[in-house]
């Protein structure tokens, strides 16, 4: 091969290992995304609840690290949220390579590593038996606002502005250690959950 087509070929190849490289690094930055710092405009509880009420539909991603007996496992999520209805899915070690939950109140479906689904009349009947821990997804619609699920007794904690900072509801402890911008709302960040068995750790890296 002459020296000219050496150098075209080389080219070549640097042009095509930049654009993979810059593909990669547009794809982790807008997962990885540096979270806005919250507005913190000041709303009392109830005006701030009632915004955050509003919000019915989503899809979020981010990590999750799950602590229970004696062992942490760490994943990512994608969460998407329709009105009542959800679909839940988790990559990465939690006990198996991949699980989806999707339902509704009063059902829900479980497939771990796309196996023969389970269903169960709650999801966290449903990832009990079939893995051993769960999240709390029937009341995390609303934790993941930053409120309270209603109509259920609850110790409330809010800061100068209007956020929920310590939550106790349902033999949980939510503390919600970081929030961030999303347009004109502040959502949680930084969730830490805590009962009796579990530990779970939620970072909602985007919104």
């Amino acid at each position: 091969m002459s020296a000219r087509n050496l150098n075209k070929c080389m080219t070549i190849a640097s042009i095509i290992m930049v654009t993979s490289l810059t593909g990669c690094s547009t794809m982790q930055s807008i997962f990885e995304r540096t979270p806005q710092a919250p507005s913190n405009q000041a709303l009392t509880s109830t005006q701030r609840s009632a915004q955050l009420s509003q919000i019915n539909s989503w899809t979020t991603r981010g990590s999750v690290g799950i602590s229970y007996q004696g062992k942490t496992d760490i994943g990512t999520f994608v969460w998407r949220q329709d009105g009542l209805a959800y679909d839940f899915r988790t990559y990465g070690p939690l006990n198996a390579a991949s699980i989806r939950i999707e339902g509704s109140p009063g059902h829900a479906t479980l497939w771990k590593n796309v196996n023969t689904p389970r269903s169960a009349s709650s999801p966290e009947a449903l990832m009990q038996q079939e893995l051993g821990w769960f999240l709390p997804l029937s009341n995390l619609r609303f934790w993941s606002r930053g409120l309270a699920a209603p109509g259920i007794p609850a110790r409330k904690i809010h800061d100068e502005y209007g956020h929920l900072k310590v939550l106790q509801q349902q033999g949980w402890l939510i503390n919600y250690q970081r929030y961030q911008a999303v347009g004109n709302l502040d959502l949680p960040r930084n969730v830490l959950m805590t009962n009796n068995n579990l530990r779970v750790k939620i970072i909602f890296k985007q919104w």
